[in-house]
């Protein structure tokens, strides 16, 4: 009874005893150490516990099944890649605030489990970029520098010729850069890094060899003029060939394109045909390097 006589009042029914815990929220901003291959991150201090909860950090891989789909946990805002993680993977990272399950761990089934809203990072995994295959180009041409990544991801390098630093953007696969050198050049990769800021591995040099227009020339070592009733000689063309690939030449007399002749080098001798009068004219009409086909 009460303090008035009255007796006791039974009162059936539930009481609804409203959630309190919190787990606040996190910072947008994550860091990786290259190093260790860890992601920070760092939380706000506004969780709200009550008597008997704790405070964690879980990493999940389905951002609508958070607790369904945890994989690691951790006490401090960080996590480092371990298995069963992949590299070049999406996940998701969040503060949970629930009662102690008895091991120091936050009760993922409690009923007022409190999740924050989730970070997506990524764990790079190893990088590697080679220059590969050498190219002859015709002077005056342009060839193909070939980069081929191994990466999960776009890798920033720099890469250098002659002295001459230039920047790229590697994808996964085989990336292409057409050059024009003047001159055979041979280039090397001198740093690359991945997009997460982390040096990735590179290796290779490449040359782009360039068939260089031959010094060419030739000198009429016979007449080539003869009157009407003298001996008609053969006219004769001394080549002069610099440094290079022997040549293919296709050449004219007096206006006729005549069969091209193959492999003239330095000191090479043309008997032209016999002509009876006038004058024997010789052209050439084109040079072609009898190794390459590049044309001159």
């Amino acid at each position: 009874s009460d303090g008035s006589g009255c007796a006791p009042v039974t009162i059936a029914g539930t009481k609804d005893c409203s959630c309190s815990t919190e787990s606040g929220n996190l910072n947008a901003t994550t860091t990786l150490d290259c190093s260790t291959q860890t992601i920070s991150f760092t939380h706000q201090n506004n969780e709200f516990l009550d008597g008997n909860d704790v405070k964690q950090y879980i990493l999940f891989s389905e951002p609508a099944n958070a607790k369904g789909s945890v994989l690691l946990r951790s006490n401090s805002p960080s996590f480092t890649f371990q298995s069963p993680l992949l590299a070049d993977t999406y996940y998701y990272i969040a503060a949970v605030a629930g009662s102690n399950d008895g091991n120091g761990d936050v009760n993922l089934n409690d009923l007022c489990l409190s999740v924050s809203g989730a970070l997506r990072v990524k764990f790079p995994g190893s990088s590697s970029v080679q220059i590969v295959a050498d190219t002859l180009i015709c002077e005056g041409g342009s060839g193909n520098l070939n980069f081929v990544s191994t990466s999960g991801s776009r890798v920033n390098i720099t890469y250098q010729g002659n002295g001459v630093n230039s920047n790229l953007f590697v994808d996964p696969g085989t990336t292409s850069v057409a050059l024009s050198p003047v001159a055979s050049t041979t280039y090397n990769i001198v740093s690359a890094k991945d997009v997460y800021g982390c040096d990735a591995n590179f290796t290779g040099l490449a040359t782009i060899n360039v068939n260089q227009i031959p010094t060419f020339g030739y000198t009429l070592i016979t007449d080539s003029v003869v009157c009407v009733g003298q001996p008609v000689g053969d006219p004769t063309l001394l080549f002069n060939v610099g440094s290079g690939d022997d040549l293919t030449i296709h050449y004219s007399v007096y206006g006729v394109l005549q069969q091209p002749i193959s492999n003239v080098g330095n000191g090479f001798l043309l008997n032209l045909k016999k002509v009876v009068t006038g004058k024997n004219t010789f052209r050439v009409e084109k040079l072609v390097s009898s190794v390459t086909g590049c044309e001159f």
